[in-house]
């Protein structure tokens, strides 16, 4: 009589998605010997990683305008600044057409800066989306799971865009005191 009380071996299955990623529902077949796949799926594991491989290029990609769009939006908001320091520390507006002027440039580069914030945020979620896209598709695919660890893991560092997303309000808060002083000083002129 044979001993029943000995289990018999865990196979592994497959780590295919059929269908349904958000119930993790993988294929029901066992996996090769030594690998994560199935028979039917090791040559579709090619395609996946190409797919793996361009959407991780597209998040790349966002991550490189993010930096691009800033970096304008910076050298146009202190190409403001300067123009206008450079002015104002020349000769101070006396007459209301200068002042007006004045003020225009100041509403443009508090305009310029309230733009490149709602930009930069809206980018930001937008990178937000397509690393938790990288990092879902990444715990499917990978056995090393990179970019889970690294951009979930215990030492993951503020991603630097979320910080230079906040850059415009230093702007914003250097043209609404200009723009406080100016009024200031012009209701003095005008009374």
């Amino acid at each position: 009589m044979e001993d029943s009380s000995t289990p018999e071996p865990k196979t592994n299955k497959c780590r295919y998605l059929v269908e349904d990623v958000e119930h993790d529902k993988r294929c029901p077949n066992p996996a090769r010997e030594g690998k994560n796949l199935c028979d039917n799926h090791m040559d579709s594991s090619q395609g996946d990683l190409e797919d793996f491989r361009a959407a991780t290029d597209h998040f790349k990609q966002d991550i490189r305008e993010f930096f691009t769009r800033s970096n304008f939006y910076l050298v146009a908001e202190g190409g403001l600044l300067a123009i206008f320091f450079a002015k104002v520390t020349k000769t101070m507006p006396t007459t209301t057409f200068e002042y007006i002027l004045n003020v225009s440039v100041i509403l443009t580069g508090l305009g310029l800066a309230i733009f490149w914030f709602f930009v930069s945020s809206w980018a930001v979620k937008w990178i937000d989306r397509w690393r938790a896209e990288i990092i879902r598709v990444d715990k499917i695919i990978s056995q090393i799971h990179s970019y889970f660890n690294v951009e979930c893991g215990p030492c993951r560092p503020r991603s630097p865009e979320k910080v230079t997303r906040h850059l415009p309000w230093l702007f914003i808060g250097i043209w609404a005191i200009v723009f406080v002083l100016i009024i200031l000083k012009w209701t003095r002129v005008i009374c």
